[in-house]
């Protein structure tokens, strides 16, 4: 983009310490009454709406291309994970030359690091950190510094992942689902040296998104994982033991739930898909008021 501009733009949110990098990363274009607008995304998390022009546009720096189904997530020590779905073409997966299907990980700056568990081979496979997913529709990091990600199975198989460097999960070979046209996809414990899910589903939940809740507004749920659905309409609450996972509670949300954020005070918001129906609400989870007795 335009240096000169986006350099005042670093300094300023340097200057006021909202980030501990000197990179934005462009989330949405769109446009308002023929006016150009970026929203971009800070390390921290925050979100930016900057109005520019197209030469603006012109000289940035692709430190990932969005796919369909993508999330990403800054470690503790800085690493950019980001999940990439496979598209429904179903091989890729497998695909070590290829990055769907795969949890990718990076420097902030769109670099390899030297780590990465394949980084000898270069190329699109150096950035791989573990393969053999689906959709991976949410990447969340728990209290110990631990990757899980929740995906959509295909008919049936919807799973919930620790993520560890290097893993195969298995995805075509193996599911706990099948295709949507019935041909069956064996199941995971078929092949034992594929990573099989810390928990799943089968009728599906259709996993949309996921938080791992840090917050103390809800004291009880600090450290606790959330999953929005879609068909099953529902909010499910994952309980961690360690190494393994479990649903713990299931919350009926009365509709298609799209997206979970926690706030800065520890609510809890959600966005509704609206498909289906006229419902597209941005809904804020607060703890019950108990009622006064007198």
């Amino acid at each position: 983009m335009n240096s000169g501009f986006f350099k005042k733009i670093s300094i300023f949110l340097k200057a006021i310490n909202l980030f501990d990098n000197w990179y934005l990363y462009p989330l949405v274009y769109f446009k308002i009454t023929k006016k150009e607008h970026v929203i971009f995304k800070t390390k921290t998390g925050l979100k930016i709406k900057i109005r520019v022009n197209s030469t603006d546009l012109m000289a940035l720096t692709h430190v990932w291309m969005i796919q369909e189904y993508s999330e990403d997530n800054f470690s503790d020590n800085g690493y950019l994970f980001i999940s990439s779905g496979d598209r429904q073409k179903f091989d890729p997966a497998q695909n070590m030359k290829a990055n769907l299907g795969k949890i990718i990980r990076l420097h902030d700056d769109g670099s390899i690091p030297s780590d990465n568990p394949f980084i000898e081979h270069g190329g699109i496979t150096s950035q791989i950190w573990s393969l053999g997913h689906r959709n991976p529709l949410g990447i969340a990091f728990d209290e110990n510094g631990q990757l899980w990600n929740i995906e959509m199975g295909p008919e049936g198989g919807d799973e919930l992942n620790r993520v560890v460097r290097g893993e195969n999960y298995g995805y075509p070979i193996v599911s706990n689902g099948d295709h949507y046209d019935g041909r069956d996809i064996p199941d995971h414990p078929t092949r034992p040296e594929f990573t099989p899910p810390k928990t799943w589903w089968s009728p599906v939940i259709s996993p949309s998104a996921f938080i791992i809740y840090s917050g103390d507004l809800f004291a009880n749920w600090k450290g606790m994982g959330f999953i929005t659905g879609l068909s099953s309409e529902s909010l499910v609450r994952i309980e961690f033991n360690g190494e393994n996972a479990h649903e713990a509670e299931r919350f009926d949300m009365g509709g298609r739930i799209r997206s979970i954020r926690q706030g800065p005070n520890g609510g809890i918001w959600i966005l509704e898909d609206g498909r289906n129906s006229n419902k597209s609400r941005l809904l804020k989870l607060v703890p019950r008021q108990e009622k006064s007795i007198h």
